[in-house]
């Protein structure tokens, strides 16, 4: 069975993402992005299938080289949290051999390109030993590539009313495409775009009661390479598979009773003693679908905030380790600065001693300069002179060299931690929402809960609650304590006070007990 899944995601500055770092993994190559310095290395990858590039017809020469589209892809972007690429993952048929998924891939990559005018690198990647998971990473521009370059964004996609609109229509065009190749090459499995539920209703227009059961699924995720995210995301799986058979065999048992009793519908007629439902039962029915509604988009939103606060923190986790590699390169950086200068200020010093030298010799023998007879000495203080200054000037262009990967690792160290602790703070944003929805749906369980309840348990509950809110602790008198023995009553209302303290109330302790 094919199994259908297209995402669409972008990738910006402002998580830590660059365009040559994306284009690298996805690719398994080796790239350097030219405004950082930072190597990426991938080329060691071994489940990168197949990797190409596709440019529009009017793309400049030379583009189609990775290095220079997704460089020129990072020298685009001005801002720290610019997008600097978008990416189309889509799943390819287990079915298929290996060129027929290229072919397939190549066809999706086509259309794109054509659609949107840019330029995108594509990945084919192989699932690990034993899955399936065959699966193609599109590398997108996020800029129309023209005969003069990267030009303007492609909005449409970014667009709050139109984005959907796209990506459901990119949806539509994969599907058509798989289905088409599917077809051509003589495979029988189909993939649809469209969501499990209007899937699962449109089988039930059909009648086919049998797909519409296999249909009532929630669908799991893919767990990429991550290992604390795929140990996450194989456990949510593992727990929506249970989720979704107990689901599939109430929905057919369900299905499998409406079945019997259309059936017996049409065969008998019914007994006079059948009646319709009454208005009360309808009206439980409603309220228990309404309740089981409000519970799963509850649940659901606590879900969504557990996810989203477990990638930020992954995040900020990724940052903080960039950040201190950052942090170590600049200090390496800063090392290398300080031995440049003073390889500098050391060769300087001896050549202006040497030159000393042979200006003080000068000076005494103005006769022998003037003939250029010098004794043995002092040409050899001339030559150390000259040594000594090409070394310094050897050292000073290692040493702005230097200075400039210093200044690079600064700015590197310094944008990195600006982007960990903006994402820190907004985890800790993340967790508040987490707590208000777990809280939410806490409170929309209690509700239901006490809606559900039968007048004698209300009144039960009411009645338990009363006695909490008025029950006070018994205090039992000491005798010792001697303000007890100053305000204990004396004369003929000692015997019907006889254990109450100061200010105490008569509790059911003074009336079964006596002293």
């Amino acid at each position: 069975m094919a199994i259908f899944s297209v995402s669409v995601k972008a990738h910006s500055r402002s998580k830590g993402e660059s365009a040559t770092g994306g284009a690298a993994y996805r690719l398994g190559i080796d790239l350097t992005n030219e405004l950082t310095g930072e190597r990426h290395n991938y080329s060691n990858r071994q489940d990168v299938a197949c990797a190409f590039t596709l440019l529009p017809e009017n793309a400049p020469e030379g583009w189609n080289d990775p290095a220079k589209l997704w460089n020129e892809a990072e020298k685009a972007e001005k801002r720290i949290n610019s997008c600097v690429s978008r990416e189309v993952l889509v799943a390819l048929p287990a079915e298929m051999t290996n060129e027929q998924r290229e072919e397939l891939t190549r066809s999706i990559a086509g259309e794109l390109v054509s659609r949107y005018g840019v330029g995108l690198s594509v990945g084919i990647h192989e699932p690990d030993k034993g899955e399936q998971n065959f699966h193609a990473h599109i590398l997108m521009t996020t800029r129309r590539l023209g005969p003069d370059g990267l030009g303007e964004k492609t909005r449409e996609l970014d667009d709050k009313k139109q984005g959907p609109e796209q990506i459901s229509g990119i949806r539509e065009m994969v599907a058509n495409r798989t289905n088409e190749h599917l077809q051509r090459h003589g495979y029988e499995a189909r993939v649809d775009h469209r969501t499990l539920e209007d899937q699962r209703l449109s089988a039930l227009d059909n009648g086919d009661l049998e797909k519409a059961a296999e249909l009532s699924r929630a669908p799991t995720h893919h767990r990429g390479r991550n290992p604390e995210v795929s140990a996450r995301v194989s456990v949510e799986n593992e727990n929506t598979k249970q989720a979704n058979q107990q689901s599939q065999a109430e929905a057919r048992a369900i299905f499998a009773s409406m079945e019997q009793a259309a059936i017996d519908e049409g065969r008998l007629m019914a007994p006079a003693s059948d009646t319709p439902k009454s208005k009360q039962t309808m009206e439980a029915e409603a309220k228990e679908e309404r309740q089981k509604l409000e519970r799963s988009e509850a649940w659901k939103a606590v879900l969504q905030a557990k996810e989203a606060e477990s990638e930020r923190l992954a995040t900020v986790k990724d940052l903080g380790e960039k950040w201190q590699l950052a942090a170590k390169e600049k200090e390496l950086a800063g090392s290398d600065v300080k031995a440049h200068v003073l390889a500098y200020s050391s060769y300087n010093l001896k050549a202006q001693a040497n030159q000393e030298t042979v200006d003080k010799w000068k000076k005494e023998h103005p006769w022998k300069a003037k003939i250029n007879w010098k004794p043995e000495d002092v040409t050899k203080c001339e030559t150390q002179a000259e040594q000594a200054l090409k070394e310094a000037e050897t050292a000073k262009k290692a040493l702005e060299k230097a200075a400039k990967v210093e200044k690079v690792a600064e700015n590197k160290t310094t944008i990195t931690h600006a982007l960990m602790v903006k994402h820190r703070l907004e985890a800790e944003n993340d967790r508040k929402l987490k707590n208000e929805a777990e809280a939410k749906h806490a409170l929309v369980v209690r509700t239901h809960k006490r809606e559900n309840l039968t007048p004698a348990q209300v009144k039960q509950e009411a009645l338990e609650r009363a006695r909490e809110a008025e029950w006070v602790p018994m205090q039992v008198p000491d005798p010792a304590d001697p303000k007890w023995r100053q305000q204990r009553p004396q004369g003929p209302e000692q015997e019907q006070s006889r254990v109450r303290g100061p200010q105490m109330k008569p509790t059911g302790w003074d009336h079964g007990m006596g002293m």
